[in-house]
């Protein structure tokens, strides 16, 4: 019994330094054209740019296999959803790409929990996501 923990351990080991081989890419490319009222763009820099822009702070366990691949593939995902690094310069779609985060925003599904967990600061006040819903429908 003894025998096979510490064959099951040492091979656990093995397998989670070879992971550390492959790690993703946890760049930042340059670009940043996403202009707002510095209220709303400050509270989006808080709770939103980690995820969907090219300003990420990549967080610690970010450089650990497995956990790497898992943060990653959210964090790219998330941009092509909605990139504010990369905004686009046509208003019907700006005006489409904002109303739809600012449904999401009011139903709580963004930020989504499992990064507000981690990141507490990114809760969005009901006071700045309806700044930023005023802005986004009324005003971008």
């Amino acid at each position: 019994m003894r025998r096979s923990i510490r064959f099951v351990l040492l091979t656990l080991t093995v397998i989670f330094f070879a992971a550390q081989l492959k790690q993703p890419d946890l760049s930042n490319p340059k670009g940043h054209n996403f202009k707002a009222p510095r209220a709303v763009e400050d509270s989006l820099r808080r709770a939103c740019f980690d995820c969907h822009s090219h300003k990420t702070v990549w967080p610690w366990y970010s450089q650990i296999s497995p956990v790497s691949w898992f943060v990653s593939k959210h964090i790219v995902e998330a941009r092509k959803r909605l990139n504010f690094s990369r905004w686009t310069n046509d208003p019907e779609e700006a005006a489409n790409t904002l109303g739809e985060a600012c449904d999401q925003m009011r139903a709580g599904q963004m930020p989504p929990k499992s990064y507000t967990a981690m990141h507490p600061e990114a809760e969005l006040s009901k006071a700045e996501v309806d700044a930023f819903c005023k802005w986004a429908i009324n005003g971008q």
